[in-house]
């Protein structure tokens, strides 16, 4: 058998860890779904959007968009909690 077609264990791990963030993000797909109606709703109620949401929301798209980058092999990186299992980053 081919070396090069066995699996690494830090590729069964990161392999384990794109199923355990694409759960995540189904669940934080969720949660911006819920954010974005209540952000209407009070609009749509007081014709203002609710500051805290705001910020909420961003920081939610932000660590999103971290876990999509660890996915797609953009970056070794993982998102916050999972930070500190992942590789130290590059000190330039």
């Amino acid at each position: 058998m081919n070396d090069n077609n066995q699996m690494r264990p830090n590729a069964i791990v990161r392999i384990f860890f794109v199923v355990l963030f694409n759960l995540i993000n189904w669940f934080v797909g969720k949660l911006i779904l819920l954010l974005a109606f209540y952000q209407f709703l009070t609009h749509l109620l007081t014709g203002g959007v609710s500051d805290r949401s705001i910020r909420w929301g961003e920081a939610m798209s932000n660590w999103t968009w971290q876990l999509m980058l660890f996915m797609t092999y953009k970056t070794e990186h993982m998102p916050f909690p999972f930070h500190k299992m992942g590789p130290e980053p590059d000190k330039e």
